[in-house]
């Protein structure tokens, strides 16, 4: 599926930031006026995850990004945006970091060159046999954004937290409870600079 924002969120110098993830290993096509950040496919957690950006998505003609069609896999797909601190400024992409386990918690690190005021997007993805997913509370400092259930045919949940840097002194752990077993799960956290807010 794909994803758009609303013309009243149109602001030359926000950054849109499209997040797409599909438990098992996909495809991910973007417009033109996306750059492309993070194509990543993980064996252990069961998940393919991408990540790309657009700081003109409102000055051009747009082109979705787009994930796989298949209906053999559930899929999620999210467009954030990234407020500017101020006219000058487009928020950029700092740095990512990724990190993949086949239990029920995952464990990922600081991205690199992380600074105070930076804003840090979690990407969560988890997956197991069970009904249904529910994730546990966030790490310290961590706010949800959005969060989603897909039931079929791979039971799984993506959500998105983010938090401002302050300080920051160690790592972030996430995690769930349901299921009995095919455990996933896969954190991704990507850094900007030069801006206020999600």
């Amino acid at each position: 599926g794909s994803q758009w924002l609303p013309e009243d969120a149109a602001t030359i110098n926000n950054l849109a930031v499209f997040l797409g993830h599909v438990a098992y290993s996909r495809t991910a096509t973007i417009g033109s006026n996306f750059t492309e950040r993070f194509d990543d496919w993980n064996a252990t957690s069961g998940f393919f995850s991408y990540i790309a950006d657009s700081n003109d998505y409102f000055s051009t003609s747009t082109v979705d990004a787009t994930l796989d069609t298949s209906t053999s896999s559930g899929k999620h797909a999210f467009m954030v945006l990234l407020k500017p601190k101020n006219s000058l400024i487009t928020p950029e992409l700092v740095n990512i970091i990724t990190v993949s386990t086949d239990t029920r918690t995952a464990t990922c690190e600081q991205p690199t060159d992380l600074a105070d005021n930076h804003i840090m997007l979690a990407f969560v993805q988890v997956k197991c046999n069970a009904t249904a997913i529910t994730l546990d509370d966030p790490p310290d400092g961590w706010e949800l954004v959005l969060n989603r259930y897909s039931g079929s045919p791979t039971p799984s949940r993506i959500a998105v937290y983010w938090k401002r840097a302050n300080s920051e002194s160690g790592d972030y752990t996430f995690s769930f409870s349901e299921g009995a077993s095919g455990f996933g799960t896969k954190i991704t956290i990507a850094a900007y600079s030069g801006c206020t807010e999600v």
